[in-house]
């Protein structure tokens, strides 16, 4: 095991950030690791992402890493959700196309108390879909009752790393986002 090092001169310098970590950051305005630290890796990873469209969640989970101490591999295991739901929040809506409808992540119970998580951009019609045995197999066998929660999020993008994240969430946690989201 690597011995911890003392203050980091650079943000290269930083455990699981490199020299093309810190070019990106730098195009971003972050130049020095009091400013990071100030930032937090969800900010810096969208500033990052701002401007360069091709950085890929490897760099938050390394800004995660560099910040906490931890390994990238379990910064990604383990706070993965937190990290996209951190992101998200702090990207807020897109901007909507004229005559689109808000992307939504749902979560529906079933007649066996099963949750199914799912995506769309017409609640009422999906929920119908799903009703009729349209669409996912898991409702075919698993007759929907209601819908118990949903979010919108600002794009199809974002309303799929949260449908991925959901999924991946024991039921304790997925319990309580349904308490934090209530469909009304």
């Amino acid at each position: 095991m690597k011995a911890k090092r003392a203050s980091p001169a650079g943000i290269s310098d930083l455990r699981f950030l490199g020299p093309v970590s810190e070019r990106i950051l730098a195009k971003a305005g972050i130049e020095d690791v009091s400013e990071l630290r100030k930032l937090g890796s969800a900010a810096a990873y969208l500033r990052a992402k701002r401007v360069d469209p091709r950085v890929s969640l490897n760099l938050l989970w390394a800004l995660e890493a560099a910040l906490s101490g931890k390994h990238w591999r379990e910064v990604a295991r383990d706070e993965r959700t937190s990290l996209l739901l951190a992101v998200e929040s702090l990207q807020g809506p897109a901007p909507k196309r004229r005559g689109s409808k808000a992307w939504q992540v749902y979560v529906i119970e079933c007649a066996s108390g099963a949750w199914y998580t799912g995506i769309t951009n017409d609640l009422q019609k999906r929920f119908r879909q799903h009703r009729e045995g349209k669409g996912a197999k898991f409702m075919r066998m698993d007759k929907p009752q209601r819908i118990v929660a949903v979010r919108a999020c600002g794009s199809r993008s974002q309303a799929l790393k949260l449908e991925a994240a959901l999924k991946a969430w024991p039921r304790k946690e997925k319990a309580d986002w349904i308490r934090e989201n209530p469909y009304m």
